[in-house]
């Protein structure tokens, strides 16, 4: 097995010495928590800017929002800047290469749903789980999706972002196709994941769609409704409206009908509604070969409530390991725990969707038998 090679010097530590301005890009959620870190760190931000098609005039946090070409007018181009919003856009994903082929540009990587940033100190904190986790994975191809992501989260650099594969190309390399016929999606949003399994897997019949936001879940009662009872060529798509977690319970949810709705909230807009959390176990679901998890940082709860369908199964698994920043390791070695004795018979692996910054990063966990 090829060894792990990390950058020596982290993004912040690297900051607190940069002399040139540095330019905040963008001003949502991110720009909020990286401009917090900066602050507490004492790194000096000189303003921060839009894109020429959205800029408009306001301020964030105090700073006055100006167009990139403004700034370039009077700065020029030795400026650091620091990406601050996610995106999948390719034509959004050209642009930020071509700011990183202009100038000093990073994307700080800061925890979605909690935890410590990953620093250089975290890393030396949890270099032994690294470790143990990178060593469970089971193919190069994982192990340089996890290295390139420490990396990233360790620099911010953009080139650490290139490797990636669409959700189709990840699960027709990992999985035989024809042998999946029964799937639960647990965090199904709209309905895009489920379409992504219908054309994928040809012969599952039955997909079990969980998603707790209101506003989603009714698009994706409306999606599995114009698929019908799955007698037309596709798979029977069936919603449930709860949080999949490790109990039966009524709690606070943050809803937004995005991707940001989450028990712990990361979108501003969210309001925070009553909701039912449950298990999947609860469901009572039989011969599942496939669970998805995208549960935004609840990832560990939701695992923990569906153990027994996944022994009774042998189901093969892909989890979410983006929201939180120790799940890069917890998530591995917890899915060990709950497999036991019949993780001899598993391979895993870790693949990211393209997208800017290291978002949409899964675990796999494939059943052979």
């Amino acid at each position: 097995m090829r060894s792990a090679v990390y950058v020596e010097n982290s993004l912040w530590d690297i900051l607190k010495d940069e002399a040139r301005p540095v330019f905040l890009y963008g001003t949502g959620n991110g720009a909020d928590k990286i401009l917090d870190i900066l602050t507490e760190r004492g790194i000096a931000v000189c303003g921060v800017f839009a894109s020429d098609s959205f800029v408009r005039d306001r301020f964030f946090r105090g700073f006055k929002v100006l167009s990139y070409s403004d700034v370039i007018s009077e700065y020029g181009d030795d400026i650091v800047i620091l990406l601050c919003f996610g995106t999948g856009r390719r034509e959004v994903i050209s642009f930020i290469e071509e700011l990183d082929a202009r100038h000093t540009l990073y994307i700080p990587d800061v925890p979605l749903y909690g935890g410590e940033l990953f620093d250089a100190e975290y890393y030396k904190k949890n270099q032994r789980e690294l470790e143990r986790a990178r060593s469970i994975l089971s193919d190069e191809a994982s192990r340089e999706v996890f290295d390139a992501t420490v990396n990233f989260r360790l620099s911010g650099k953009y080139r650490y972002l290139k490797a990636s594969e669409t959700l189709d190309e990840t699960l027709v390399s990992l999985f035989d196709v024809e042998l999946i016929h029964n799937i639960i999606d647990v965090g199904a949003y709209k309905g895009d994941t489920a379409e992504v399994f219908s054309s994928v897997f040809p012969r599952c019949g039955n997909i079990y769609a969980i998603e707790p936001d209101v506003g989603s879940f009714k698009k994706l009662s409306e999606y599995a409704e114009r698929l019908g009872s799955g007698n037309f060529g596709g798979p029977k798509v069936t919603p449930f409206n709860f949080a999949a977690s490790d109990a039966e319970s009524r709690g606070g949810y943050y809803a937004s009908s995005s991707r940001g709705a989450g028990a712990n909230g990361k979108n501003r807009r969210a309001k925070k509604e009553a909701a039912r959390f449950g298990t999947v176990d609860s469901l009572g679901l039989s011969d599942i070969d496939f669970i998805k998890y995208d549960v935004e940082g609840d990832e560990l709860y939701a695992l923990r409530g569906s153990a027994r369908t996944i022994l009774d199964g042998h189901a093969s698994l892909a989890v979410s390991v983006y929201h939180r920043t120790d799940d890069l390791y917890l998530v591995l070695t917890y899915i060990l725990d709950i497999l036991g004795e019949s993780a001899g018979k598993y391979t895993f692996h870790m693949r990211r969707q393209p997208c800017v910054p290291a978002w949409d990063i899964s675990v796999y966990a494939v059943y052979h038998g």
